[in-house]
């Protein structure tokens, strides 16, 4: 059996949403989350100080603020690490923001290995941002960069406000296939549902520049939740193939 660990920025979205994607697949690994509870760049100062030595799983151990539960978790060795945050765009830094998530893609790109990031546009709640299940507008939705910060309460106006513990394995599988084809757009233009070799291939680098462009060109943030492609990655092309479609 493979233990999985989701080391994530908030406290409960991003637990809830995982916690139901993976019981209804009905995994029967062990899936155990450590909320960091604060933004990527505030984690990225911590391993740049950390230089050389730079160790993302004894880092966290030391925190001082970790619960007995994060502690108890943490003492667990892992074959899988994936890691979780949000664009927070319009959190004020003096950091360049695009060589933060660049740092993070380059240095956790394996899941087995350091870990896998991925980063939601703008937040999490991106994957609510579709009336329903096949909204073809959430395909090309985007969203200003100087709405960011109330990027909540506008999904919560035009989004699906369904509480997440109901959503059915084909609402998951739905949600997943809507994002994925929102990264093919993103990336290749293309709408269509691409190939799982092609996914394997939309590595958190390429979305990455490829948001910051958006902002640069026309001050738009697309709207895409790349943290759901780790069922689909972590289960493979069976997965892919048998719930999602998709071809080789």
């Amino acid at each position: 059996m493979r233990k999985v660990l989701l080391i994530v920025e908030g406290k409960r979205a991003e637990r809830v949403f995982f916690s139901s994607y993976f019981n209804k697949v009905g995994s029967r690994d062990e899936v155990a989350f450590y909320s960091y509870q604060t933004d990527a760049i505030k984690l990225y100062h911590e391993l740049i100080e950390l230089g050389d030595d730079e160790d993302l799983l004894t880092l966290l151990r030391t925190e001082k603020d970790n619960s007995a539960q994060d502690k108890e978790t943490l003492a667990n060795s892992f074959t899988d690490v994936f890691l979780v945050f949000d664009l927070d765009y319009h959190i004020p830094t003096c950091e360049d923001k695009k060589k933060v998530y660049s740092y993070f893609s380059a240095h956790f790109c394996e899941s087995t290995d350091e870990g896998l990031f991925f980063v939601n546009s703008p937040m999490m709640e991106s994957f609510r941002d579709m009336k329903t299940f096949n909204d073809a507008s959430f395909l090309t939705k985007t969203i200003k960069a100087k709405e960011s910060a109330s990027y909540k309460e506008i999904v919560n106006k035009r989004g699906n406000c369904r509480d997440v513990s109901k959503f059915s394995e084909n609402d998951f599988y739905a949600l997943t296939i809507q994002n994925i084809k929102r990264a093919n757009n993103l990336l290749k233009k293309d709408i269509s549902l691409p190939t799982f070799g092609a996914l394997k291939g939309f590595t958190t680098d390429k979305i990455v520049e490829n948001i910051f462009s958006s902002i640069d060109l026309c001050d738009e943030i697309p709207v895409i939740n790349t943290s759901i492609f780790i069922v689909p990655l972590y289960y493979g092309l069976p997965f892919c193939r048998a719930c999602l479609g998709m071809a080789p």
